[in-house]
């Protein structure tokens, strides 16, 4: 009886006085401004009035844990047997060729067989889904494609940079120098190394070349012959249709490219 009565007075009192702190006599939050700020944040982000909002939201938050615990059947031994399960219901294949390649490769690129097969055993090796494979193998293809773009805007700016260096140089001559050095390096049979060591196009070379074409004799470099010379027009159209030109696997592209910025007048006779 006496246990009865304090507790009816304390409730009495809880009732009748002002809420002491935050967390008023029934669990409600009486004063927002009292909560320390982190605590606050949540409250009001979460919209919690009292504090069983708060117990409810955990044991959901738990009820959700055991739950997504079950549906993935996460054992609480984890060893290798456990763990291959696990991967292979996230989307590892079985093994390294179950993989397949579904990124997008340019048509300008050949993909490396070899290089593929060994990234499939390391992607394996990593527990990686075909679609985190796909993803990596796309993501690579990309920036290959950008860097491969960018090398070939560097040589078509140091082509034009070479042109308008040498055209400053030699001004009005600058035509007829050209067409000495590049007949001095097709004459000695270079001009192919020196386009894949990319100096074909080097001014240093070039003004090399043209010294050499004026110093060695025609009997050495050979006599040009007087059959009449296609237009500039006839040839570019030529070139254009021709396989050196369209095909950008033929040996010979990189020349026939060359040719076309000739007649268009970035590089060879303007």
């Amino acid at each position: 009886m006496t246990e009865l009565n304090a507790q009816t007075s304390q409730a009495a009192a809880q009732t009748a006085s002002p809420a002491q702190g935050w967390v008023a006599g029934d669990g409600t939050f009486a004063n927002h401004q009292m909560m320390p700020e982190d605590v606050r944040n949540v409250v009001l982000s979460k919209k919690w009035s009292n504090v069983a909002d708060i117990v409810k939201s955990y044991r959901e938050l738990e009820s959700f844990i055991g739950g997504h615990k079950s549906r993935l059947n996460i054992p609480d031994n984890l060893d290798d047997s456990a763990l291959n399960e696990i991967y292979s219901k996230l989307g590892r294949p079985d093994t390294p060729d179950k993989y397949q390649l579904q990124a997008k490769v340019p048509e300008e690129m050949q993909m490396d067989n070899q290089l593929v097969e060994r990234f499939k055993k390391f992607a394996h090796a990593k527990n990686l889904t075909t679609t985190q494979f796909n993803d990596l193998v796309q993501f690579q293809l990309d920036a290959a494609a950008e860097a491969a773009k960018a090398d070939e805007q560097a040589r078509l700016k140091q082509i034009e940079e070479a042109a308008i260096a040498l055209k400053q140089e030699w001004k009005d001559a600058y035509a007829s120098n050209f067409s000495t050095a590049k007949h001095a390096a097709e004459k000695l049979g270079i001009m192919d190394e020196l386009e894949k060591l990319g100096l074909a196009d080097n001014p240093a070379v070039i003004r090399m070349l043209y010294k050499l074409g004026t110093k060695l004799s025609e009997d050495t470099l050979g006599v040009r012959t007087n059959a009449p010379a296609m237009s500039r027009e006839e040839e570019l159209k030529k070139l254009l249709a021709s396989p050196e030109f369209n095909d950008k696997m033929h040996p010979g592209n990189q020349a026939a490219f060359r040719r076309f910025l000739e007649l268009h007048g970035l590089t060879g006779q303007a």
